[in-house]
């Protein structure tokens, strides 16, 4: 659903994302990151939306530090943020976006304290 949503709301623009956290903010990049929400942070049922502020939460937490924030540490991936970056159209297929780390913010508390 999300890949469907960029697919169709932005057309591709040459360096309009980024998945370098290491160098970013670049200009006007949008920043590609995965959230780790799981367990007692996991809203209930139906409530992705509060899952989403947890993740937006969780980032603006870690940041400008994000790479000590960083959950997953690993440098051999095959990239579902790539992959999806790809299919948007944002990105053109490339051995280096589909293997590029991604980062993965896991936030330590619930959106609204539920």
């Amino acid at each position: 659903p999300y890949t469907s949503f960029l697919f169709h709301r932005y057309s591709p623009v040459s360096n309009i994302c980024a998945h370098d956290w290491k160098n970013w903010p670049n200009g006007d990049a949008l920043l590609v990151w995965e959230a780790f929400i799981s367990g007692a942070n996991h809203a209930s049922t139906g409530e992705h939306w509060r899952d989403a502020l947890t993740a937006a939460e969780g980032f603006l937490g870690a940041y400008p530090d994000l790479d000590s924030h960083n959950a997953v540490i690993e440098d051999d991936v095959v990239s579902l943020a790539g992959m999806s970056l790809v299919r948007s159209g944002w990105c053109k297929p490339s051995r280096e976006i589909l293997s590029a780390p991604c980062l993965v913010i896991r936030p330590t508390g619930v959106a609204f304290g539920h």
